[in-house]
């Protein structure tokens, strides 16, 4: 069983969980969020992603289609079947 605040920070939309772990530099609820909405579609289309820290982050299946990528550190992360098509990986 969730507990409400569990709950609650579920209800929130993947792209505002996201800036705020990327806030935090901490990325745990990002993690417990895909694991239970693994199939979730996400949309992070032209995100201004530009040098953070995303090493080990999920990002399977999300649509970063023109996000700008650049200087980021995606070390270990999972991009399998990602849209990175237009993304700025330089």
């Amino acid at each position: 069983m969730f507990t409400e605040r569990r709950k609650n920070r579920f209800a929130e939309r993947p792209n505002e969980l996201l800036f705020r772990c990327l806030e935090k530099d901490d990325f745990t609820e990002w993690h417990e969020w895909r694991d239970d909405n693994e199939n979730a579609i996400i949309s992070l289309r032209g995100a201004r992603l530009g040098n953070a820290n995303l090493a080990g982050t999920d990002f399977s299946r999300v649509d970063l289609k023109a996000a700008d990528l650049k200087n980021t550190n995606l070390a270990g992360a999972d991009l399998s079947e990602a849209n990175l098509i237009g993304a700025d990986l330089s």
